[in-house]
């Protein structure tokens, strides 16, 4: 269900005469209150299933097969922002903020990663989402150098991984720093958007946008599939997780 909470302003006059002179200005203790912003609820979920029709295809090319997926998988949640631009610009509104330290959450237990009582209404085609670069995972099979029921990390922006850096909000670069051998939190951003062409041309990297299927709008619920059901890989030397590339969904 959604939700919506609206607050209606009333101004009022007296006897339809204005308390205001001729050239003079409004008192400011007379002035009507600026408009009211309406807000609704906004629900997030987690996934690790394929998404609905419309996902794009795997990020990271797999170098060796895959062999099934993660018992769980640990996303951490910095914060989620909303912008009314296509482009993915500015200004944006942040609508969840976990307050420095990571919101986990095991998207295998499709949880939900947050909910925005009061975030502001509208359509939003571009959607930001602040998370961890180090993946906790364990494998559901045994093979290799996976063992079911082990904890690995994994670093999905690591240090010469990537051929374009990823950016943030104020299009300032994100050093990629770790390997999946030694993980670094680098908090990168993700961005989804309605016209993923505009914000690569932005300068976002073209790894980290995806495209947006429709405008998020607020009161609103959907889900962040980030599908893992085929992702753990065992190169041998290490084991290590695959995901496809995230999608946002009703």
């Amino acid at each position: 269900m959604w939700y919506a909470r609206t607050i209606l302003v009333v101004a009022g006059s007296l006897l339809g005469f204005s308390l205001v002179a001729c050239g003079s200005e409004t008192p400011a203790e007379m002035q009507p209150p600026p408009p009211a912003v309406e807000t609704g609820l906004l629900v997030v979920n987690g996934s690790a299933q394929a998404p609905p029709p419309g996902a794009t295809s795997r990020i990271i090319g797999t170098a060796a097969p895959p062999i099934g997926a993660p018992s769980t998988m640990l996303v951490g949640l910095y914060s989620f922002h909303v912008s009314s631009n296509a482009d993915c610009s500015g200004p944006f509104v942040t609508v969840f903020s976990s307050g420095g330290s990571p919101a986990v959450k095991d998207f295998v237990t499709n949880p939900e990663l947050f909910r925005a009582e009061d975030a502001p209404t509208g359509m939003y085609p571009c959607v930001a989402m602040r998370i961890s670069d180090v993946l906790e995972f364990q494998s559901a099979t045994s093979s290799g150098a996976c063992v079911a029921g082990v904890t690995y990390r994994g670093d999905i922006y690591r240090a010469g991984g990537e051929d374009v850096p990823f950016l943030d909000l104020t299009l300032t670069v994100i050093p990629a720093t770790g390997s999946d051998a030694a993980p670094s939190d680098d908090q990168i951003y993700v961005f989804f958007s309605t016209n993923a062409s505009a914000a690569v041309a932005l300068g976002f990297a073209p790894n980290q946008v995806v495209t947006l299927s429709t405008a998020l709008v607020v009161p609103d619920a959907v889900t962040f599939y980030w599908d893992v059901s085929n992702a753990v890989v065992d190169n041998t030397t290490a084991c290590v997780l695959e995901p496809e590339a995230p999608a946002l969904f009703r």
